[in-house]
């Protein structure tokens, strides 16, 4: 988690492991192996999010400051002449995906990957309404509309 203080230098927080809470506005992170931002709960169920990014492919530069991901490309970080050594900068171009991750989160504030299987362990009480709506609905618990219509569904029960 960083932040801008009031000089306008960004910072970084520190031993992050010992916050259990941040909340700016009206949102709220938890601290979980990872920062989670709780989208919706309805007190019985958190529903969570985790974004980041993934890195795809690195792509060396090549003939004419062109970029491929060719392992035919030999790149050197220095060479001798013999009486020192030189270090020379390898210039890459990297491609990202941002990857976007849903979590539960039970009354305590421990959260799970959001999966049908991890449902059922947070809410054993509830299973076989949940299953029998989850079926009938075909939610897909990578997509937060149906998570969002999972979570009010549970609210009702």
């Amino acid at each position: 988690m960083q932040f801008i203080n009031t000089n306008g230098d960004t910072l970084t927080i520190d031993n992050e492991e010992t916050i259990k809470l941040i909340s700016v506005n009206n949102d709220s992170f938890y601290y979980d192996k990872g920062y989670i931002m709780v989208i919706s709960d309805n007190n019985l169920l958190k529903l969570a999010i985790k974004q980041g990014l993934r890195i795809l492919d690195k792509q060396k530069k090549s003939a004419y400051d062109m970029s491929t991901s060719t392992s035919s490309i030999k790149s050197v970080n220095s060479y001798s002449d013999g009486e020192r050594i030189y270090n020379l900068a390898v210039t890459e171009d990297v491609v990202l995906t941002q990857e976007v991750y849903y979590y539960f989160g039970d009354q305590y504030n421990h959260f799970v990957l959001a999966n049908k299987k991890n449902l059922m362990d947070l809410l054993p009480k509830y299973s076989q309404e949940i299953r029998k709506y989850a079926k009938e609905n075909k939610i897909d618990f990578q997509k937060k509309d149906d998570l969002d219509k999972l979570l009010r569904f549970i609210a009702l029960l």
